[in-house]
């Protein structure tokens, strides 16, 4: 009897200790995904290099909830040193409280108003991109911050991120998500095909998965405008063709390329793992805007305009329409060569410039941004702002802020013009538009975040406007060539665009 009962108790105690053991294996690795997950933590100090100054002379401490910000006023640089010397009671201003869920920072500014940025980790969750993200946000990069401490020669490589996503892991979860941009974060489901959760409920031929993603069967610098296609076509429906192969991923919302080597993917049934490694690249040999065609003009009053010109073969044809009916596209359509007034006027289109000669010595020069789908030109010019192709439904356009009369010297937006030449060597012009008066800063970056030169910090009357860059930083020193990133801050808004300096 006290046999069985010493083996009834032998066996109680194994039981305690086996289910102790599984308890404590559950909060080891519970422990160590927090640990790995900590990598991604907001909180703690980082440099801001927003505007001048090496590192940069503002610092964010995330603590508890609560954001505190700090700016220097050191001659010598704003150096770690002095980072590392502040506590909460020096932050300036208002302390803002925030919250973070999943890869969204948002921050309470006070007064009903919240910013919400989008936040991509990379060299070891040491530096953080932000994107704005708002129903007004503002274009392209918002900034790039660096814990302080850090060594952002670290950072070299780190353009390169390697994506797995193992068999049979739930796709819902951030971590089983590429989250490439704001708004294309590429999974898959067990059975299917890569798809951007962000946007869809899983893969869908017909939608040309993933949504917000064209490809192309070569490396970008291989490829052309015309080869990119959706994933599917791409592969030719048997995506363990290109494993090990180079790929080409476009993403046109933001005008962003990658390299793609896949490293694995699973078959139909395996529990949808892939993994890649991805690269962003650069590229400058597409020529995807184009000036050629007809264009409406709004120089005067009429609907939709009484001026056109066409764009062919070298030479532009100017028009005016005489109609009380409107000149509409009917009217227009019906146009030949022979009806151009004046006389035939020769241009060019190179590097996002088009370049009219008006004859008697005199040259037009105009930097071009393309926008709705290529299909409206907007020029910075003290006569005209915009144009837009004949045929086009402007309701395709609506948050385009089309004007139908523009005639006076006043911008109708804030914008920041692509610089020119582009790619520069030494020297580039960057033109932006100013609706109001505004104190502003142009700002030129490296890819890593770091303030290279501030070429204006100055009060400015609206209007357009230009600057040129000498290829140096604020030092004096000619920089290396490469891709850069300058950006704009005038009043609210902000904006950033990319240039490449070849030597």
């Amino acid at each position: 009897m006290s046999i069985l009962n010493d083996s009834t108790v032998l066996y109680r105690v194994y039981i305690i200790v086996f289910k102790e053991f599984q308890l404590m294996k559950k909060i080891f690795i519970l422990v160590f995904i927090m640990q790995f997950a900590s990598g991604q933590n907001i909180e703690g100090r980082w440099i801001l290099p927003m505007f001048e100054g090496d590192p940069g002379n503002t610092m964010y401490e995330f603590l508890d909830g609560l954001r505190y910000t700090y700016y220097c006023t050191d001659d010598n640089g704003c150096d770690s040193t002095y980072w590392n010397s502040l506590d909460t009671s020096d932050a300036l201003p208002t302390i803002n409280p925030y919250t973070v869920e999943d890869s969204t920072l948002s921050i309470d500014l006070h007064f009903g108003n919240t910013a919400n940025y989008t936040m991509s980790f990379r060299c070891d969750g040491q530096v953080v991109d932000f994107y704005y993200d708002e129903e007004d946000s503002w274009e392209g990069l918002h900034s790039t911050m660096f814990r302080v401490g850090f060594d952002i020669s670290e950072c070299e490589n780190q353009l390169e991120v390697v994506f797995t996503k193992q068999d049979s892991a739930d796709w819902n979860l951030p971590e089983n998500q590429d989250r490439i941009a704001e708004t294309v974060w590429i999974t898959r489901k067990h059975n299917q095909s890569i798809f951007n959760i962000a946007h869809e409920d899983g893969y869908s031929v017909s939608n040309g998965s993933p949504l917000g993603t064209l490809w192309a069967n070569s490396s970008t610098e291989n490829a052309q405008s015309s080869d990119f296609t959706s994933f599917v076509n791409m592969h030719g429906g048997n995506p363990q063709s290109i494993i090990d192969d180079t790929v080409s991923l476009y993403l046109p919302d933001y005008e962003r390329y990658f390299d793609l080597v896949f490293l694995s993917f699973s078959g139909g049934n395996s529990g949808g793992g892939f993994s890649y490694i991805r690269e962003e690249v650069f590229p400058t040999h597409f020529d995807i805007e184009t000036i050629e065609g007809k264009w409406l003009v709004p120089l005067y009053e009429g609907d939709p305009i009484n001026t056109m010109y066409e764009f062919i073969d070298g030479l532009r044809y100017t028009y005016y329409c005489s109609d009380d009916n409107g000149c509409d596209s009917t009217y227009w359509n019906s146009l030949d060569t022979s009806y151009a007034i004046p006389n035939p006027n020769p241009y060019t289109f190179s590097n996002d410039t088009l370049s009219i000669d008006l004859f008697f010595g005199n040259t037009w020069h105009q930097s071009v941004t393309f926008e709705c789908d290529g299909n409206i030109a907007s020029f910075s010019d003290t006569t005209f702002h915009e144009w837009w192709r004949v045929e086009l439904d402007t309701s395709g356009c609506e948050n385009q802020q089309l004007g139908f009369s523009n005639i006076t010297n006043i911008p109708s937006k804030f914008k920041l013009n692509q610089n020119y030449p582009n790619p520069f060597n030494p020297l580039t012009n960057i033109s932006y538009d100013l609706k109001e008066d505004s104190y502003v800063r142009i700002t030129i970056y490296d890819l890593l975040g770091n303030v290279i030169n501030n070429l204006v910090k100055s009060n400015q009357s609206s209007g357009y406007n230009s600057v040129q860059w000498n290829a140096t930083n604020y030092q004096g020193q000619s920089v290396s060539s490469g891709v850069y990133l300058y950006s704009i801050e005038a009043g609210d808004f902000r904006q950033t665009k990319k240039m490449i300096l070849l030597k």
